[in-house]
């Protein structure tokens, strides 16, 4: 079985920004991986550059979707490939080896 994420947005925080209120600053975001069996999350946060205000989004008008289109490219692949990793390693533990020098 492949293995599946899930990633949301835990919080924003915003600021005024060239005078526009409300402008998401910080993305705060949580990635989820599982393989049925096992699974591992990791926390993030990513800061957004200033808007531009032709494209300005009201801050109650934002969807989920729309911000996470935001971090999704520069995130995901880096996040699947270190979740992939670590539930490769749940998976298959490696043995405690001791030291070599005793």
């Amino acid at each position: 079985m492949a293995n599946t994420y899930t990633t949301t947005v835990t919080s924003l925080e915003t600021a005024t920004v060239n005078g526009l209120d409300n402008v998401v600053v910080v993305i705060n975001w949580q990635i989820s991986g599982t393989d049925g069996t096992n699974t591992v999350s990791y926390n993030g946060s990513n800061v957004i550059g200033a808007p531009d205000p032709t494209n300005f989004v009201a801050y109650f008008s934002l969807t989920q979707a729309q911000v996470l289109a935001w971090i999704l490219n520069p995130l995901t692949a880096t996040a699947m490939a270190n979740i992939d990793q670590a539930l490769a390693l749940m998976s298959n533990p490696p043995a405690p080896t001791p030291l070599p020098w005793g």
